[in-house]
């Protein structure tokens, strides 16, 4: 005799009923957590009632895997329910890294843009949102990542440097021929072109032979962020 599931069979002394298991469904697990995250709860009831166990019994996510890893819940003996597997990877976080930032930016200079994309791919938002350069000091803007992103926080220190300001040396007029002694400077330095062209030795007096413009070149920073001052005499 064939017997087939849901069918009723019966004679003189026996009477049986095959049912259709239960299913056993859940919310939404996450089948992807950073290493180290709080891992949720694995309930122990489903979505139907039905109670059972889960193997393993918790969510690891001390140790990243390099696959993933498989839960499954099984009805506890004896219930007409069926069981149910979810997938878990548990990734290792990624270190957000920005290049170009200047550590040092010149008073009421141009900040530069925070992007809210590292290096790496890493999505996020910073705090501040934007550099005020009007104020000077030290600074720190923390870059946070996206909740869905496995990557760390990233620190971004800064210093908002004073415009330097170059010594005014007062023309004069002096025969051809004449020896130049050129005044000390409290900083920077002379030049024979502007922007900083053409460095002055000053260590020895220089002969003037004609009309002959000096600039004094004064800067402090690292390219692109350069602040800086001149004066020509």
């Amino acid at each position: 005799c064939e017997i087939t599931c849901g069918q009723l069979i019966k004679d003189d002394d026996v009477l049986i009923t095959f049912n259709t298991p239960t299913p056993s469904t859940f919310d939404p697990i996450p089948a992807n957590l950073c290493i180290n995250d709080v891992a949720p709860a694995l309930p122990l009831f489903s979505l139907e009632g039905t109670p059972g166990t889960w193997n393993p019994a918790n969510i690891d996510t001390s140790v990243a895997t390099t696959a993933p890893v498989e839960y499954v819940f099984t009805p506890t003996t004896g219930l007409c329910a069926s069981t149910f597997s979810t997938f878990v990877t548990i990734k290792a976080k990624t270190a957000a890294v920005f290049t170009g930032l200047p550590t040092a930016i010149c008073k009421d200079g141009t900040a530069p843009t925070l992007s809210s994309t590292d290096s790496n791919g890493v999505t996020g938002s910073w705090s501040p949102l934007v550099i005020d350069t009007t104020v000077e000091g030290s600074f720190t803007a923390t870059f946070t990542p996206d909740a869905d992103q496995c990557a760390d926080p990233y620190t971004y220190n800064y210093d908002i440097t004073p415009q330097p300001i170059a010594d005014i040396i007062q023309s004069s007029s002096v025969c051809i021929g004449t020896e130049y002694t050129f005044p000390t400077l409290s900083s920077g330095s002379y030049y024979t072109s502007s922007m900083g062209v053409g460095l002055v030795d000053t260590t020895n007096p220089v002969v003037i032979n004609s009309t002959t413009t000096f600039y004094v070149y004064v800067s402090s920073g690292t390219a692109p962020n350069i602040c800086f001052d001149e004066t020509s005499f």
